[in-house]
């Protein structure tokens, strides 16, 4: 019923059991081969609760498996390359993407290149500010006649134009060859 003071060192030869909460004062340390297993199978809805709650930072040294969803309530900082692995195609519900691979709720701003393999859906406006290089057929489809293309600016077209309806030219037009 009373505590037990020991001042060295306990070796265990067997399992250890202990009833109630437990304190370390110092280090939790496993010899080569041993590992720390956590049975306990609370979920985590908060960084307060779950089977293990740690208050200050986690270092590890190689490779993190996660078998659920990762939140986080600061920011996701990855100074490597971030893999994601999923082929989710986009699903939309109401015009908005209900599933996909990456799904991205704010803005995002990606400082080097962006390399797409299939399709690009713009919902919106879409500003460029350098160049704009096309290979392959343009196509733009628009209910409002007077606006579907709209172009300030000098523009040079390198090839044929095919122009179907009216077509209004205010200014001045030069033509080098038949018309």
């Amino acid at each position: 019923s009373g505590g037990v003071g020991i001042a060295q060192t306990l070796n265990v030869g067997k399992n250890l059991t202990v009833a109630g909460k437990t304190t370390l004062v110092d280090d939790l340390t496993t010899n080569s081969g041993s590992f720390v297993r956590i049975l306990e199978g609370t979920d985590s809805s908060s960084k307060s609760s779950g089977a293990l709650v740690v208050s200050g930072g986690v270092g590890i040294a190689q490779t993190l498996n996660v078998g659920g969803p990762i939140k986080t309530d600061s920011s996701l900082n990855v100074t490597g390359i971030a893999k994601i692995e999923s082929e989710t195609d986009v699903s939309l519900s109401d015009g908005v993407p209900s599933t996909a691979s990456l799904i991205v709720k704010g803005g995002a701003s990606i400082n080097k290149s962006l390399y797409v393999t299939q399709g690009v859906t713009v919902k919106g406006n879409a500003n460029v500010g350098g160049d704009l290089g096309v290979t392959g057929k343009v196509a733009i489809s628009s209910s409002d006649e007077t606006a579907a293309l709209s172009v300030s600016g000098a523009t040079k077209l390198s090839g044929s134009l095919t122009v179907g309806g009216v077509s209004t030219f205010n200014g001045v037009s030069n033509v080098n060859g038949n018309m």
